[in-house]
């Protein structure tokens, strides 16, 4: 939990892949160019939490906060502090 989706699309898509300009930070659209399959590792990727939690960091940071009520409301419904009818207004 708190991860955003783009974060976790970007980090998943460097695990096992290396892009040609070490860039590690993309947007959808950078990722959608900048993917190539021939630049995949043929070993195993290893999962890092703290480089995981660094990308995040970088699109938390970005985020608008509009976008970030948007994701949190759900949230914060199911755990009762707030309700359905409170996010409305």
């Amino acid at each position: 939990k708190g991860y955003l989706p783009e974060g976790l699309v970007n980090y998943v898509a460097l695990v096992g892949w290396s892009p040609e300009d070490n860039q590690e930070l993309f947007t959808m659209k950078e990722l959608e160019e900048h993917f190539s399959v021939e630049r995949v590792s043929k070993s195993g990727g290893v999962f890092d939490t703290d480089k995981l939690n660094w990308v995040n960091q970088h699109y938390i940071k970005d985020a608008s906060d509009e976008y970030i009520t948007d994701l949190a409301i759900p949230f914060l419904i199911e755990a009762g502090y707030i309700t359905e009818e409170d996010a409305k207004n």
